[in-house]
């Protein structure tokens, strides 16, 4: 599963364990893409975005919902 490319719909789907197993999984790929010396500067920079913008999906689909919208009379 290439952990820097799920969408919104694919995360929807997991419940709560698989999102917890999942965020593990995206922090340890992102410490692993940052630590890589012999990975080119290039091709890390995508990977690198890509993981930390899975990371905000999971944190943020995981959060509980909460109404933002104020009723207007």
């Amino acid at each position: 599963m290439d952990l820097h490319k799920l969408k919104s719909e694919e995360i929807r789907g997991f419940d709560t364990v698989r999102s917890v197993e999942l965020e593990h999984q995206v922090r340890r790929e992102l410490h692993d893409a940052r630590m890589d010396i012999y990975n080119p500067a290039a091709r890390a920079g995508g990977r690198i975005r890509g993981l930390k913008r899975t990371l905000a999906r999971l944190l943020t689909l995981r959060a509980p919902v909460t109404s933002s919208v104020v009723k207007r009379k």
